[in-house]
């Protein structure tokens, strides 16, 4: 008698995400060339790799590190978000030229794919960290 094997294909990559993934490793790094290599933006940047390390974990449906690294990291990213906007919109330092608005609009579109592929793989990937955890 044979045994049936199943096997649990994994999903195929979604060719947005590749892509999207693909431009935002190019933003990051030419922000690294371009940017002064103070302590703080390198900070900023290897918080932002955090990001892309999540990104790649939904894209291959790998569960990299704890789920409440995630959380905890989606989190401190909404919270950046929220003051970043509540300090523009508010002027809770000296006010932005109106060049700014401009800017971070094109910033708030470009990143929200990157908060849904972390908000998606931090509380809608269950099945991704039963085995985690």
């Amino acid at each position: 008698m044979q045994e049936a094997v199943i096997e649990l294909e994994k999903p195929r990559r979604n060719k947005w995400w590749l892509s999207y993934f693909i431009f935002m490793l190019g933003i990051s790094a030419l922000a690294m060339v371009f940017s002064d290599l103070s302590v703080l933006e390198i900070s900023k940047s290897v918080f932002f790799a955090l990001g892309l390390i999540a990104m790649w974990g939904y894209i291959n449906q790998v569960a990299i590190g704890r789920r409440l690294l995630w959380i905890v990291y989606f989190f401190l990213v909404l919270g950046g978000v929220v003051y970043t906007i509540g300090n523009f919109l508010f002027g809770l330092g000296s006010p932005w030229p109106i060049e700014n608005w401009f800017v971070v609009a094109i910033a708030l579109v470009l990143t929200f794919p990157q908060w849904l592929v972390l908000w998606l793989y931090s509380f809608r990937s269950d099945g991704l960290w039963q085995t985690t955890e």
